[in-house]
C-alpha cells in the first residue's frame, strides 16, 4: 500500500526527531539538518521507515556522501541518489544501500517544466539501468498534458513515482495511490512543505482512507 511519506527538512536532532514522530513514513532532507554523520546515523535509528535524501546544496559531494552513508547505516529504509551523480559516488551509495537492505531511489528533478513523454521515459528507463528499486521523476507541471505525461509512466514494469510539482501537477500526488507507487511526499504543518505543490498530511490521509475503503 503507498505510504504518506512527510519530507522533512528541518535542523536539530531533537526538533526533527520530534517532527517525525507518528509518519508511516519520513524523508528526512539532510543538507538541511545541521547534523554531523554520527548524529544522522543515530537518528536514522529512531524510525523504522525514514527515506535518507542530501542535495548538494551547501555540502561538497564528499560530505553528501559521507551524510548518506552514515543514514543507511543506520538504519535507513530507502536513499535516494539523483540520476546526474558522479558514477563512482553513486556506485558507492547504492553498494553501501546493497550491504544494509536499503532500497534505492534514483531521481530526476525538473524544476523548470516537464518534457514529453518519450523523453520521460527514457530518462525513467536510464535510471532503472543504474540500479534503481525506485525510480523517482519530479517535474514541473504547466498544462494537463504534463500531468498526463508523468501518470503514463506508470506502465513501466518498474516501479515508479511520478511527482508533478506545482499546483497544476499536484493531482498526481493524489493519483500515486492509485498508481501503484511505493510512498508519495506529503506536507506535514509543523515541518512546513518541501516542494511546490505538496498537500498538507492530513488531507491526504482523508484521500488515502477513501480511495483504499473497500
Amino acid at each position: 500500500m503507498t505510504a504518506l511519506c512527510r519530507s522533512i527538512a528541518q535542523k536539530g536532532f531533537d526538533n526533527i526527531r520530534h517532527l517525525a514522530e507518528g509518519a508511516e513514513m519520513v524523508e528526512i532532507r539532510i543538507e538541511e539538518s545541521g547534523l554531523t554523520p554520527d548524529k544522522v546515523r543515530q537518528l536514522f535509528g529512531t524510525h523504522p521507515n525514514m527515506l535518507a535524501t542530501c542535495r548538494p546544496i551547501g555540502v561538497s559531494q564528499s560530505e553528501q556522501k559521507a551524510l548518506l552513508q552514515a543514514a543507511i547505516e543506520g538504519g535507513a529504509a530507502w536513499v535516494d541518489v539523483e540520476i546526474e551523480a558522479d558514477d563512482d559516488y553513486r556506485r558507492e551509495i547504492i553498494a553501501t544501500a546493497r550491504r544494509h537492505n536499503c532500497r534505492v531511489i534514483v531521481s530526476y528533478h525538473n524544476y523548470d517544466e516537464t518534457p514529453q513523454f518519450l523523453e520521460l521515459q527514457q530518462i525513467a528507463d536510464i535510471a532503472h539501468s543504474m540500479g534503481a528499486d525506485v525510480v523517482k521523476l519530479a517535474c514541473m507541471c504547466h498544462t494537463k498534458a504534463d500531468v498526463l505525461n508523468l501518470l503514463n509512466l506508470y506502465n513501466a514494469d518498474y516501479q515508479i513515482l511520478a511527482i508533478g510539482m506545482g499546483s497544476v501537477g499536484a493531482v498526481t500526488r493524489i493519483a500515486a495511490i492509485t498508481m501503484g507507487a511505493p510512498f508519495t511526499f506529503v506536507a506535514n504543518e509543523a515541518a512546513g512543505a518541501t516542494a511546490p505543490g505538496q498537500i498538507d498530511e492530513a488531507i491526504m490521509l482523508k484521500m488515502k482512507k477513501m480511495i483504499t475503503a473497500k
